[in-house]
């Protein structure tokens, strides 16, 4: 009789192999249909990665694009950032983007471009949680979270 009956059930790291190497549950019975997810997203495999979403999916290709055209100037996935204000709680957001934004200069009113790191969320659904974590985030780092909703 195996110890785990369910992928829930194992050890964070044992999960993140087994899904590494067999998909969403490998101890689910074959010919048995996966449970739907809560808001209704498909996970979506795109050059080898796995996304929570298929817009998700579709947003990193359009950053790929962006970034081999020298619009943006990199971009990272899934950034988790430590909240101060909610107890050791962390917020996990979908990119962080290098985009190029207008800046004025101060002294002579020349517009000019830099780069600025930009924080964005991909939502098919914002809920109260995720909009409280927003505010604080953005509190903490004096910055704002695009949403990019679907």
């Amino acid at each position: 009789m195996p110890r785990y009956t369910r992928l829930s059930d194992c050890p964070e790291g044992l999960r993140k192999l087994l899904q590494k190497q067999y998909g969403d549950d490998p101890m689910a019975k074959p010919g048995t249909p996966s449970k739907r997810s809560k808001y209704g997203n498909v996970r979506t495999e795109f050059s080898g990665e796995i996304f929570d979403s298929k817009a998700e999916a579709q947003d990193d290709q359009a950053f790929r694009l962006q970034e081999a055209a020298g619009e943006i100037a990199g971009y990272a996935r899934q950034v988790s950032i430590p909240l101060r204000a909610k107890g050791g709680r962390r917020m996990r957001l979908d990119f962080m983007v290098n985009k190029k934004r207008p800046h004025t200069c101060s002294h002579c009113g020349k517009v000019d471009h830099v780069y600025a790191l930009v924080l964005m969320d991909r939502k098919g659904m914002v809920t109260p949680e995720w909009e409280t974590k927003r505010r604080i985030l953005e509190s903490q780092l004096g910055t704002l979270v695009e949403v990019l909703q679907d």
